[in-house]
């Protein structure tokens, strides 16, 4: 390693993204980025031009650097990878840190192989709960200094995979900002702006619109409910994927909504589309459902709906069973199983006492658990250890 740089310096720690959308993955890395006066270093951000987590982080206040970088397939393209490399490398010798922070499986074929070329440590966070996209990428995540994981069930999963260890890893919770917090009673104008009337019971389902976060699922699981409880509303709150790369889910926004009108469920099942003010609609609803078929790492549309003070119906889909409590916070049902959801949403749906003891419960344990501040504290301390060692 290369001498650390004297006290009265700020060091600096450079975050480097490849992604164009601001998802909760970049998020979360905002959320650590905004701690530039933890642990006296200075973050900078390498991203690529125009990506939306480079504005937000200049919103910020936060240094940013742009130039374009490689995002997939690395193996079929490798010319270019490397030109791209070699580009961000001559403008990280300039910057000079003191060590270099990876976002995620793509951000680690650069960060990496910079930082053993500048003698500086690597440092990973890893948000995905699957194995790197190529064996060039599980090679170089083998090479950092090391990792933090956001979940014990992706932990488990990447040490099993012999991707981490116990020695070069740790697990730090994502943490979300208390701006989503909302106490009380949502007013009835709020519920009335996405279409709930003062009788009806409001179910929605947050997050981008893709088979594996469980949108037939839960259209499968309306169809059996809605006889039975015909006060209920549901909603889908979000829009297709800005940058489709799984072929399943070209069109699917289109697909979901002609699976909607052929079950005839078009009166009871809306799609709000994306919107700014997550936060005041999850409040609004009585209920919230994540119920994902693919490998969740964390779930943080499950803590964004208990800092609405939400009972939150999830799938055993990896960390989302450890974001809420079962039979405390929520209720924790099968993935791909639509009965079991519909039974969990009758359940609560038909119990106000229980909803509103699970959404209070909950909201408590977000707080608890799940800040920004926690989180951000955690990540800078790590840094700051790895950085010294």
């Amino acid at each position: 390693m290369l001498p650390p740089e004297k006290s009265s310096v700020r060091r600096i720690c450079l975050f480097i993204s490849t992604e164009m959308h601001l998802g909760g993955g970049e998020k979360s890395m905002l959320t650590v980025l905004e701690g530039k006066e933890t642990a006296g270093f200075e973050p900078v951000l390498l991203c690529r031009p125009k990506a939306e987590v480079g504005t937000a982080a200049r919103e910020s206040g936060v240094r940013v650097v742009e130039v374009e970088m490689v995002q997939r397939d690395l193996a079929r393209q490798p010319f270019a990878y490397l030109r791209s490399l070699l580009r961000a490398f001559r403008i990280v010798l300039k910057i000079r840190p003191a060590i270099l922070c990876g976002d995620g499986w793509r951000g680690v074929p650069y960060a990496v192989p910079m930082a053993k070329l500048l003698r500086r440590p690597a440092f990973i966070f890893l948000r995905e709960m699957d194995l790197p996209p190529s064996s060039v990428t599980r090679f170089l995540t083998k090479q950092a200094d090391h990792v933090t994981t956001i979940s014990k069930a992706q932990r488990r999963f990447l040490m099993e995979a012999g991707i981490i260890n116990d020695d070069n890893s740790r697990l730090i919770y994502n943490g979300l900002p208390m701006s989503y917090l909302r106490e009380g009673n949502p007013p009835e104008a709020l519920r009335v702006s996405v279409g709930l009337q003062s009788e009806q019971l409001g179910v929605v389902l947050p997050g981008y619109l893709s088979r594996y976060k469980g949108n037939l699922i839960f259209v499968e699981a309306v169809k059996q409910i809605t006889d039975q409880i015909p006060k209920a509303r549901f909603y889908f709150l979000g829009g297709p994927f800005p940058n489709v790369s799984n072929p399943e889910d070209v069109g699917f926004d289109k697909v979901l909504a002609e699976k909607v009108s052929e079950e005839g469920l078009s009166d009871v099942i809306k799609f709000l589309g994306h919107r700014d003010n997550v936060a005041d609609v999850l409040w609004a609803m009585d209920l919230v459902v994540v119920p994902s078929i693919h490998e969740e790492a964390f779930g943080r549309v499950a803590v964004e709906a208990m800092l609405a003070g939400k009972a939150v119906i999830v799938s055993q889909s990896g960390g989302l069973p450890e974001v809420i409590q079962d039979g405390k916070t929520g209720i924790v049902v099968p993935k791909n199983d639509p009965t079991a959801l519909a039974e969990a949403m009758l359940k609560l749906l038909e119990d106000d006492t229980l909803r509103n003891a699970f959404g209070k419960a909950g909201q408590e344990r977000a707080q608890r658990l799940f800040p920004d501040t926690l989180k951000r504290d955690k990540m800078w301390a790590a840094i700051a250890e790895v950085c010294h060692q």
